[in-house]
C-alpha cells in the first residue's frame, strides 16, 4: 500500500517491524558518524527535514522520523500491556475526545477506533501522514492547539466543556507552556471529563552490573508523595551522564522542561483534578539480562536516540546560541555520545515514561 510519503523509497514500511534511526537511515545512505562534527547532518548523510514553524520542537518532520514514531508507539503499546489509553472511559457515553500533539495519527487512529460513535479530533503542527486509511469519525487539523483555543479567534470545535477526553504525550520537545497547556486542557474537558498526559522524566538511569534480574523495573504506580519524594526503590538507578546534563540545559534555553513527566502528577492536582492516578513505565535505552524480547525490540529505538537523535537534537539546539565555551561543550557532549553509542550494549541506560490522568470534577 502507497503510504503517501513523498520519498517513495520508505514505502516498504509495515507495521509491527521496529525501525531506529540508523536502519532507516541506511535504507537511503550508509550510517556514518562524525565523532567531532555538531552539525545536525554531519553524524549521517542525510539531510532531515524540520517544523518550518517558531515553535520550540527540535526534532526531525520528514519521512525517517515518521518512521521512528511509528514504532516508538507500537513498542509503548506492548509496554504498557496492550493499553493505549488508561483513563476509566464509558464508551457508550464518550462523544468528542482530542489527541493534542497526533503525530503520525497513530493513537488518534487507535482512540477513533475505540470510541466509533465519538467525533475525534488530532491536532498538530505539521500534516499527519498517509500511513492507515484515515476512519470517518477522524478530523485532522494543523494548528497550535494554543491558536485554536485562545482570543482573539477560538474555534468553535473546541469550546470551553465541549470534550469528554482531552490526550496527549510525548510533547516534552516541544511545548514550552505546560501550566497553560495543562489549564487549556482542563478548561475544554466538560465536568466529570478526564484529562490524560504521557511524558518522559529526560534523566538517565542504569541498570548496575551486578543486578541481572532489576524487576524494579516493571510498570508501576505511583502516589503523589512517591513521585515528589523519589522514593520508589527504582530511583536509586539514577545515573545521569554528562552528555545528558548538556541536553537538559539546552532544552531549558529553549524554555523546554526535560523533567516534565516527573512534574506531572502535581500539576494535575494543582489544576483542581481529581482522581489521579500515575503510572511508571521504563522506557530502555539499552540492553541488560532477563529483559523481554519485545523490552529488547524497544530497546533497539533506544540505540537510535544514543546514536543518532541526541547527537543531532544537540547539534540543532546549539545553533545560533554563538557561545564559543557552549560549542565546546556541545561538541564534547556529542563525542560522548558517540562514545556511549559504541559500547552501546554495555550502557544498560534507561528513562522513565509517566502516564498521568485525571478528572474534572462533576459541577
Amino acid at each position: 500500500m502507497a503510504l503517501g510519503f513523498a520519498n517513495t523509497s520508505y514505502r516498504e514500511y509495515q507495521p509491527q517491524t521496529i525501525y531506529n534511526t540508523i536502519t532507516l537511515i541506511s535504507k537511503q545512505n550508509p550510517f556514518k558518524m562524525s565523532p567531532g562534527a555538531i552539525s545536525p547532518t554531519a553524524a549521517n548523510e542525510v539531510e532531515r527535514k524540520y517544523h518550518s514553524t517558531k515553535a520550540a520542537y527540535s526534532l526531525p518532520n520528514d519521512n525517517i522520523e515518521h518512521h521512528r514514531l511509528e514504532s516508538q508507539a507500537e513498542c509503548l503499546r506492548v509496554n504498557q500491556g496492550g493499553t493505549d489509553f488508561f483513563a476509566p472511559l464509558d464508551k457508550e457515553i464518550v462523544r468528542k475526545t482530542i489527541d493534542i500533539g497526533c503525530g503520525t495519527g497513530f493513537l488518534t487512529h487507535a482512540m477513533a477506533s475505540e470510541f466509533p460513535a465519538a467525533q475525534i479530533y488530532g491536532v498538530d503542527l505539521s500534516p499527519v501522514p498517509e500511513l492507515r486509511p484515515k476512519l470517518p469519525n477522524i478530523e485532522y487539523v494543523i494548528e497550535n492547539i494554543a491558536t485554536l483555543t485562545d482570543p482573539p479567534n477560538p474555534d468553535d470545535r473546541f469550546k470551553p466543556a465541549s470534550f469528554d477526553y482531552v490526550f496527549s504525550r510525548l510533547l516534552i520537545m516541544g511545548l514550552t507552556d505546560w501550566k497553560g497547556h495543562l489549564q487549556r486542557c482542563v478548561s475544554m474537558v466538560k465536568p466529570g471529563g478526564w484529562v490524560e498526559f504521557h511524558d518522559l522524566e529526560n534523566v538517565v538511569h542504569r541498570v548496575p552490573d551486578d543486578v541481572t534480574t532489576p524487576t524494579l523495573l516493571a510498570p508501576h504506580d505511583l502516589t503523589l508523595a512517591q513521585v515528589k519524594s523519589k522514593s520508589h526503590p527504582a530511583d536509586q538507578y539514577l545515573n545521569d551522564p554528562a552528555w545528558n546534563v548538556t541536553f537538559q540545559k539546552l532544552l531549558r534555553r529553549k524554555g523546554l522542561d526535560p523533567l516534565i513527566g516527573w512534574r506531572l502528577p502535581q500539576m494535575f492536582a494543582d489544576a483542581g483534578l481529581v482522581d489521579i492516578k500515575v503510572r511508571r513505565y521504563m522506557y530502555p535505552w539499552g540492553v541488560w539480562e532477563g529483559m523481554t524480547d519485545a523490552e529488547k525490540q524497544f530497546a533497539e529505538l533506544g540505540r537510535g536516540v544514543i546514536s543518532q537523535m541526541l547527537p543531532s537534537a544537540l547539534a540543532k539546539l546549539q545553533q545560533g546560541i554563538g557561545k564559543a565555551e557552549e560549542e565546546g561543550e556541545v561538541k564534547s557532549a556529542i563525542e560522548d555520545l558517540h562514545a556511549q553509542a559504541r559500547s552501546w550494549e554495555r550502557g544498560r541506560l534507561f528513562i522513565w515514561l509517566y502516564v498521568v490522568y485525571g478528572r474534572k470534577p462533576a459541577e
